[in-house]
């Protein structure tokens, strides 16, 4: 299956770089790790100064392990804005921002957050479900990329999911509704809805009304329930699960929400396409041979990518060992030069020493017995040395 394919190339590189002006999505930051191993593996081959401290720091941050959150919604949910009012502005550039149907993300976009109780936060904003320039199927594909980053990064597990749906509009979107639909099929674990943050923007604009509807637990006659948070975690244990909502400049229900979040990576597994098309197919307006097909198609490109990202690993895996094996050699070399070059050290003082005793002509009778009795010890302790070296 897609799944299986994807675990043989689990944990095949490091976490996403931090720190940039703009991070890239946790599948591309993949890539980028292959070309910093590709630099650091030709360090024998350069001076000492060019692969020093400024790689041994990208390593060190490289360690670092932040908080991933997945936004999604659809186009004019606020997604971007709502990034923008948390990210980093000395670490990561400005999200844009638009309400046109075209949209305004077209690929996953990542951007340094700023800390939330001293844990680093990064959000990777999606492309909006109905964008007219991405297709639902792309969207997929690129949701569900990030969702496998523990099979394809190892570490670079989601950590949470961050869905917009504006309070004004008092109905679950379909950006809420695919998630709903990835989390029943794709997530894994009965603890699955835990890693889902409902975020009803642009509260300063609805009515009293709007907002108690977002929020309340009632039901209607035939015991469905009304609330709009409550509609969406429908399928989630006790009809229950984390939403807060947000303002132009009041996020910090969010904040407490992702601070709150359990410590659950997202586990998930691509549902079947055919099962994906039934449900989702109509609601986008796309026909479900159509929808289906296209899926496939994106999927197989995933593949593809995957299949060449673990063959580069492969690649420079081999370029490691045979490196370390010629540094290995090298030390051994090294080792036995030192060696011998403290013997013939020592070797010289012994024969500076003896050549220092043969030259005194002008001792007493005394010491000539004396004198002898060294020197015949030196020549000895020579005459060792030069066997141990012919030895070797």
């Amino acid at each position: 299956s897609f799944s299986e394919h994807l675990s043989a190339v689990s944990h095949m590189v490091p976490s996403p770089v931090s720190g940039s002006s703009l991070k890239r999505s946790s599948f591309q930051a993949g890539f980028d790790i292959v070309a910093l191993a590709k630099r650091v593996l030709r360090w024998p081959h350069q001076s000492n100064t060019s692969v020093g401290a400024a790689e041994s720091a990208e390593f060190l941050e490289l360690k670092k392990n932040p908080k991933i959150f997945l936004v999604v919604g659809e186009c004019g949910d606020g997604k971007s804005t709502l990034i923008n009012a948390l990210r980093d502005p000395l670490r990561s550039g400005e999200p844009k921002a638009g309400l046109c149907s075209r949209g305004v993300t077209k690929n996953i976009e990542a951007f340094v957050g700023l800390p939330i109780e001293g844990v680093q936060v990064d959000y990777l904003d999606t492309p909006g479900v109905g964008d007219m320039d991405v297709t639902p199927m792309k969207v997929l594909t690129l949701i569900e990329q990030e969702l496998m980053s523990d099979q394809i990064n190892g570490t670079d597990a989601i950590d949470g999911v961050i869905v917009t749906t504006p309070v004004p509009d008092g109905r679950v979107k379909l950006g809420a509704q695919v998630v709903q639909l990835l989390v029943e099929h794709g997530f894994l674990g009965e603890d699955k809805w835990e890693n889902i943050i409902l975020v009803g923007t642009k509260r300063d604009r609805a009515t009293p009304e709007e907002l108690e509807l977002f929020g309340t637990d009632r039901v209607d006659e035939d015991g469905q329930p009304v609330g709009i948070a409550a509609q969406f975690f429908a399928m989630a244990p006790n009809r229950r699960g984390t939403f807060v909502t947000t303002a132009k400049d009041d996020y910090e229900e969010l904040r407490k929400a992702i601070a709150n979040l359990p410590e659950i990576k997202v586990r998930y597994s691509t549902p079947d396409t055919s099962m994906m098309a039934a449900v989702l197919s109509e609601k986008l307006g796309v026909s479900k041979e159509i929808f289906q097909k296209e899926l496939e198609e994106s999927r197989r490109e995933l593949e593809r990518r995957l299949d060449a990202a673990h063959e580069e690993k492969e690649r420079l895996k081999a370029l490691y060992e045979e490196r370390t094996q010629m540094l290995r050699g090298q030390l051994e070399q090294l080792q036995l030069q030192c060696q011998d070059t403290g013997r013939r050290e020592q070797q010289q003082k012994l024969q500076e020493r003896l050549e220092i005793l043969e030259s005194q002509s002008r001792v007493m009778p005394s010491e000539r017995d004396k004198l002898q009795k060294e020197k015949e010890l030196l020549q000895a302790e020579i005459e060792k040395h030069r066997q141990e070296r012919e030895n070797e």
